[in-house]
């Protein structure tokens, strides 16, 4: 199984994807974290400003699909955390991979903008610096995303985060992790049981998952 993390630069997705590995690790050893960054860095795709053009960053987004598809193919479990601005790859997942679960990472970018961690905001909207995603490279949001994760609070722990992606994926973390993901469904899509192209059926709902636990009408989240 293949689960994708989308997310602007800064919206926690690494930090999530992390966590959500050692919970999947912990049951099934064979699995990996793909992070895009850091594959950038082995294959040297991060020294020159042509590599964060749109042509430079379709390179580094097909890599990261062949790759997770590789590891699809040896029944190794992936989570792979990217920045995706390529719908056609994210389509061409649903028909490749043997079981696939999409979340979006949700934090607007006047959020980031004004948290701006990495330093990689502020330059870019003064026109200093180009080829930033969310400023002048267009980011698409992500149409089909199985989960919609709001962290524009950046007040919930990442693991509990992960946990709230593994529930709704039914990946078997044990119910006693899973008994502790304070999250509610905020909407369920219709159609959940619809089966995907190429004869796959999705892994859960489009749903949004508050990070606020907005929606859960005890308080007490998900049992």
């Amino acid at each position: 199984m293949v689960i994708w993390l989308i997310g602007l630069s800064g919206a926690g997705k690494t930090s999530i994807g992390r966590a959500l590995h050692g919970l999947w690790q912990s049951r099934e050893p064979a699995t990996v974290l793909v992070d895009g960054d850091q594959v950038r860095a082995i294959f040297g795709q991060d020294r020159s400003p042509a590599d964060y053009t749109v042509e430079g960053r379709r390179v580094n987004a097909v890599r990261l699909f062949e790759m997770c598809a590789w590891l699809d193919r040896q029944n190794i479990n992936v989570v792979c955390c990217l920045l995706s601005i390529f719908p056609d790859i994210q389509a061409r997942c649903r028909t490749t991979y043997s079981r696939y679960f999409e979340v979006f990472v949700d934090v607007p970018l006047d959020v980031l903008a004004a948290r701006d961690d990495k330093g990689l905001y502020g330059p870019a909207l003064a026109g200093k610096t180009r080829d930033v995603v969310g400023v002048d490279i267009a980011f698409p949001r992500p149409p089909l995303a199985d989960m919609v994760l709001d962290n524009s609070g950046f007040d919930v722990a990442p693991r509990e985060l992960a946990l709230a992606v593994a529930r709704r994926a039914g990946l078997a973390c044990g119910p006693d992790a899973l008994s502790r993901a304070h999250f509610a469904t905020a909407q369920d899509a219709e159609g959940s049981s619809r089966a995907r192209p190429g004869g796959r059926t999705p892994v859960g709902a489009h749903d949004r998952e508050s990070a606020s636990g907005a929606g859960d009408p005890d308080g007490q989240g998900w049992p």
